[in-house]
């Protein structure tokens, strides 16, 4: 009964903060959002054998003061009720940017996405992002790093510098954009462990499909490769690739489908590690009753030769409110 209460007193001041957020300064260009969630979690592999039911109240509020001064903020509460865990608040994401001209300077917690790769990307080393982030939970922002970003943008050309303060991580990435080729030089430096690298990724069309790559030049050399190709005459988008990944001769491969038509949402994946014989298959559906509900189903089975599947199926329905 207590974390029923922590969790409507979370969704009161989500209300409340939206609300003075739209009401009070709305002339600011403020956008606020609020989110409810709730659905089910099985686990099943050698280890473990659960059901858990989760729940998820966020808010999520920007604010633009006439292109100068942005405020991004996201704050998320989570339940799991079988787990007895307490219901865990925090903030997410929230950074300040200063914008002058063409130089953006971003300060606060925040995702840093770098690389090409749709499954496997070498050169995002400062927070990885799981393919449920990018693709099934999009909606939902990442945890994020603190960080001090400085970005400048030109027609052609971009540049962008990072310090992460906790893990003392530095950064720094430049871009060129030419027709539909975009091409890009990074380098990464980590102070506690000494870990460097250089990296190199592109992304080009060729006929009907688009060929990205990228690679990191360090002790152990990782490369992706992948290729994809749109059809999108059969539904509004439809996209079916492949992606290769090596690092230290342990090799991966993977196909993909991604569809949206409408309300609809379709997601697969599958998997091989060429090395052990593991697979590992993904699927995704999510339906759109109207813009403000919707239902998610997810599974993630991990089949791997003489041994127990791993296996996870959430559901998930979803209420969100924009307010612009």
């Amino acid at each position: 009964m207590e974390i029923q209460l922590k969790l409507f007193k979370a969704f009161v001041v989500c209300l409340m903060l939206s609300s003075s957020l739209y009401s009070g300064i709305k002339d600011w260009g403020a956008k606020s959002k609020i989110r409810l969630m709730f659905g089910n979690n099985y686990i099943n592999n050698e280890y473990i054998n659960e059901n858990y039911s989760f729940k998820k109240i966020s808010l999520s509020s920007k604010i633009n003061m006439k292109d100068r001064l942005k405020f991004n903020y996201f704050y998320n509460c989570t339940n799991n009720d079988e787990r007895n865990v307490d219901s865990e608040c925090r903030w997410l994401i929230k950074t300040t940017q200063i914008v002058v001209d063409n130089f953006f300077l971003t300060m606060g917690k925040d995702s840093v996405v770098w690389g090409r790769g749709m499954f496997f990307s070498p050169i995002n080393y400062f927070n990885v992002i799981s393919f449920r982030s990018k693709f099934i939970d999009k909606d939902m922002p990442t945890e994020g790093i603190d960080l001090l970003k400085l970005q400048a943008i030109w027609r052609k050309v971009s540049f962008e510098s990072i310090y992460a303060s906790k893990e003392k991580e530095y950064g720094n990435r430049l871009s060129f954009f030419i027709d539909n080729i975009s091409f890009s030089l990074s380098s990464f430096y980590k102070e506690k462990t000494k870990e460097s690298f250089i990296g190199v990724d592109f992304q080009m069309p060729f006929n009907n499909y688009t060929i990205y790559a990228e690679k990191t030049y360090e002790d152990d050399n990782q490369y992706t490769i992948g290729a994809d190709t749109d059809m999108n005459n059969i539904f509004e988008i439809f996209k079916m690739g492949v992606e290769f990944y090596e690092k230290q001769n342990n090799q991966n491969i993977v196909a993909y489908t991604f569809i949206e038509e409408n309300n609809f949402n379709f997601i697969y994946s599958l998997s091989k590690d060429v090395d052990y014989d593991k697979y590992n298959m993904i699927t995704s559906l999510k339906y759109s009753f109207s813009p403000s509900f919707s239902l998610s189903i997810s599974s993630n089975n991990e089949f791997i030769e003489n041994q127990d599947s791993n296996d996870i199926f959430s559901y998930t329905f979803a209420y969100k409110k924009d307010m612009k």
